[in-house]
């Protein structure tokens, strides 16, 4: 099986996952009366529509199919992580209490002291600067990671990874519906805000996104924020850390080709450390994450090969015999009494 009819084998799937979650959002929005504004849509949209027609133009290009190929998953993998971040704003609407204090005793549970953790963190500036860092290549990685397994030929891996991304991304959303919180950097205000290394007093971009998740929850819950800027999007799920679930996810899809293992594993396990710091989570937060990681990676699997099992196998042609009139004197000759005497038989 050749690259594009690998990648056209299981496509439906994800175009199917991708109109699902399309739906979703506008219904969702549709009853709750929310908005997208006109500029955010073009943002949004047109990075998504070049890509997609780049895939349409070398659909059928046989000298490029992981053009075509990587096109139609940066398509994909665009329009599934806008849609669910706006699908975030919708969740954020719900009025269950906020879970700050469950999700922190239970991390006080298992042993771990956010408060003690971070300050231990922020004790060393370099080692808050390398944290930071990893924690920041959560964008980069998709880019990477297409690239690296549309160029490696792992298709399969790659059309795999996409789906686990909707599920994740579909899962953390649903959880998020119930267990709201404004992060262990609002639950812990002034102490947190002490901790200067790790959330500097002014224009810290990491202390303004997580300012804004605060103000932007608060809205939507209390019905002053009803459209939605592409400009001020950001993420508003703590529990479970959807920076968790990428790491794990990461750490997966990068797996499948063997000269990025070490690089991939060193990376996100880093990200994984600092994902309590830079994104304010809890522990179990994490803990979270990996379990809708696991849980993404097999039901994607599991789908991909009940699929595949279940598509009819490609018969070959039959070759047909035919002689060749340069060579028909040196095929046996029939006498034609034998074969009137066959006939009657």
């Amino acid at each position: 099986m050749d690259l594009l009819e690998s990648w056209r084998s299981g496509r439906a799937i994800l175009w199917v996952a991708l109109l699902s979650q399309l739906v979703c959002l506008v219904v969702a929005y549709g009853v709750i009366g929310i908005s997208i504004d006109l500029l955010s849509i073009y943002l949004i949209g047109l990075p998504i529509l070049v890509s997609a027609l780049i895939a349409f133009l070398y659909r059928k290009r046989s000298d490029a199919p992981k053009l075509a190929i990587g096109a139609e998953a940066t398509a994909i993998l665009m329009a599934t992580l806008s849609m669910g971040t706006l699908l975030t704003y919708s969740a954020g609407t719900s009025h269950f209490p906020y879970a700050d204090t469950n999700l922190r005793a239970a991390g006080m549970a298992i042993g771990f002291d956010w408060l003690g953790y971070a300050g231990a963190i922020n004790d060393y500036p370099w080692l808050c600067r390398v944290l930071s860092r990893a924690y920041d290549s959560f964008n980069l990685q998709f880019v990477l990671i297409l690239a690296v397994l549309t160029a490696a030929g792992k298709i399969e891996r790659l059309r795999n990874f996409l789906f686990a991304v909707f599920v994740a991304l579909s899962l953390t959303c649903i959880l998020f519906i119930f267990l709201p919180a404004v992060s262990a950097y609002g639950h812990f205000g002034a102490a947190a805000r002490q901790l200067t290394n790790l959330y500097a007093p002014e224009g810290d971009m990491h202390v303004l996104i997580l300012q804004r998740h605060i103000a932007i929850l608060e809205g939507l819950r209390d019905g002053s924020i009803r459209q939605v800027s592409a400009q001020t999007l950001t993420g508003l799920i703590t529990f479970p850390s959807f920076h968790a679930c990428a790491a794990c996810l990461f750490m997966w899809g990068f797996w499948g080709v063997k000269d990025t293992r070490a690089a991939a594993l060193i990376l996100n396990l880093t990200m994984l450390v600092a994902t309590p710091l830079f994104g304010a989570h809890y522990f179990v937060d994490l803990i979270g994450g990996a379990a809708i990681a696991i849980t993404a990676i097999v039901a994607s699997n599991c789908l991909f090969a009940r699929a595949a099992a279940c598509r009819p196998l490609r018969r070959e042609p039959q070759a047909v015999f035919r002689p060749d009139p340069l060579h028909a004197d040196d095929l046996p000759v029939q006498r034609p009494e034998l074969l009137q005497a066959r006939a009657t038989q």
